[in-house]
């Protein structure tokens, strides 16, 4: 069976072969030595801190603009503060440019709803 519909005609997306389908890093699931957990910030808050729940992502203020990274800088170091790990434990796993982050933690020995829970200010709905 031709696959150009009979009439010669190959498109581009078939001459160029079958894509790379592989998961780009910044999206890669958990591994069983990581953690994903969802993080809603809010950049520009008078001090960082954890509040609570935004859904179904931890809401962090950020005392950082979000402006050259500055931002995800801070969160990652607060997050890494907080759960007492190095900051290369800690990386952006999605949401770069976005207030919907996702984080990558790595060495944290916990579930992801375990992690969770560290991270949340005591007496937060979880």
């Amino acid at each position: 069976m031709r696959r150009d519909g009979g009439d010669g005609h190959v498109s581009k997306r078939e001459r160029a072969g079958p894509r790379n389908r592989s998961t780009p890093r910044s999206l890669d699931p958990a591994t069983p030595q990581s953690v994903v957990i969802a993080v809603h910030v809010q950049p520009r808050a008078a001090r960082t801190e954890v509040v609570g729940l935004h859904g179904d992502a931890i809401k962090i203020r950020l005392n950082a603009p979000p402006v050259d990274g500055a931002a995800n800088d801070e969160l990652i170091r607060f997050v890494a503060e907080r759960l007492g790990l190095p900051r290369t434990a800690v990386e952006l796993a999605g949401g770069a440019a976005g207030r919907a982050k996702r984080l990558r933690i790595t060495g944290a020995g916990d579930t992801a709803e375990a992690v969770r829970a560290r991270l949340l200010p005591p007496g937060a709905a979880r």
